[in-house]
């Protein structure tokens, strides 16, 4: 079973080095588009696997819903001034983790 949760980290790292360029050349909101679509559909047919490649395969893509954190936080940076985007970018991230942590 670690497997699995090796290879979840492993997809949301790689994102996480490739979002930071892509946010720099399209933009956050589009980067964000492109993960949440590309972690959803296979989130979506996590009913239909049936083996454990399957599993792994599965885990693999929904790993890259981590990689969000990058746009998230770029966006942040965006939205608030200097003065406050460090309070506004911890919030995020600490919400975001959180969310992951209980889920």
């Amino acid at each position: 079973m670690n497997r699995f949760s090796t290879l979840a980290n492993m997809s949301r790292l790689l994102v996480r080095f490739v979002a930071g360029p892509l946010c720099d050349r399209f933009g956050p909101r589009l980067v964000f588009i492109g993960l949440l679509l590309c972690g959803s559909i296979p989130t979506a047919m996590a009913g239909l696997v049936t083996n454990a490649q399957g599993l792994i395969a599965l885990r693999f893509f929904v790993g890259i819903l981590g990689g969000t954190f990058v746009p998230c936080q770029v966006w942040c940076t965006g939205f608030f001034d200097k003065k406050i985007v460090g309070t506004a970018n911890s919030l995020a991230a600490g919400w975001g983790n959180a969310g992951g942590g209980i889920t």
